[in-house]
């Protein structure tokens, strides 16, 4: 009959809603392999990538009016612009990187590409390669008084505490340049939970449970720097043998926009994910983090 004709059209109508919520995540898996793979420049240099930098440094407010310094999130200071031609002080670092598999990063729900606003910070190069190497990491949380919700340093790695953030930068960076070397000026800075600072005299200890430094509206999205973290304090502990102080690390730091069920469900499968590969990777005795070659990671 018409009636029972139509109603099996709306069940072939409503399966294929189904199926289209199914694929949706695949499709978005595939598209953002194809663009990391055909899209994603080669270098920082690049005319690709310029733009997405500038964006960057404009929208976390981290360049000074006269471009001579960009500012820093994690040591929370001015840098110079640059310490030799093609030497930046001041990234513009990934939280998830490359290196971080395409299933990983479409969980993070923030688009195909890894180049967003959300999932990238101004960091300091030296810092920047600690972040990658997980020994350091970053956690968001939030004053149960104030209600304020903050960024949290962490220095995983004990041998990293004494070490001076620019001698770390000059000493992977400074090698057998033919141009200037331009050193930190030995001003002192205003730094926020340190107060006077100088440059060159920072260690990465005295960043140890510091907050984030931003200069502007622009935040980070949480989720990424949790997963991020989830990542080094489980290697820090399982792998590593690191003493982190108690730091744990709970499903309900991913910091979720969405109340809704999908989105808490979503969380629950994200976390068991992250989870069971932690353990895959601490049975098969692998700790090694891949390490980006990109001046931006």
């Amino acid at each position: 009959t018409s009636a029972g004709a139509m109603r099996v059209e709306e069940f072939v109508d409503a399966i294929d809603q189904v199926l289209d919520r199914k694929l949706e995540p695949l499709k978005t898996l595939v598209v953002a392999s194809y663009n990391n793979q055909h899209w994603a420049p080669a270098s920082s240099t690049s005319s690709v990538r310029q733009p997405f930098r500038c964006e960057v440094f404009s929208a976390y407010n981290a360049v000074k009016d006269d471009s001579s310094a960009t500012w820093c999130v994690v040591t929370g200071m001015w840098w110079p612009a640059m310490a030799a031609t093609g030497v930046p002080y001041v990234r513009t670092a990934h939280i998830i990187g490359r290196s971080v598999p395409e299933s990983d990063w479409v969980d993070m729900q923030l688009g195909c590409s890894r180049d967003v606003l959300e999932n990238v910070v101004p960091m300091m190069a030296s810092v920047e390669v600690a972040f990658d190497t997980h020994r350091v990491c970053v956690l968001p949380t939030m004053d149960d008084a104030t209600g304020v919700e903050s960024f949290v340093i962490y220095i995983l790695d004990p041998a990293l505490k004494d070490e001076l953030v620019y001698a770390d930068f000059s000493g992977r960076y400074n090698k057998g340049l033919p141009q200037q070397w331009t050193a930190p000026p030995p001003t002192v800075q205003e730094r926020a939970g340190l107060g006077e600072v100088q440059a060159t005299t920072l260690t990465f200890g005295q960043l140890d449970r510091q907050r984030l430094v931003f200069r502007g509206e622009q935040l980070p999205a949480k989720r990424c720097f949790t997963a991020h973290a989830l990542w080094a304090v489980g290697r820090a502990k399982q792998l590593r043998g690191w003493d982190t102080k108690g730091l744990e690390i709970t499903a309900d730091h991913i910091g979720w926009q969405s109340p809704t069920m999908e989105a808490q469900l979503r969380k629950t499968a994200i976390w068991a994910a992250m989870q069971q590969q932690l353990h895959l990777e601490a049975d098969s005795g692998s700790g090694g983090a891949s390490v980006e070659t990109e001046a931006d990671g």
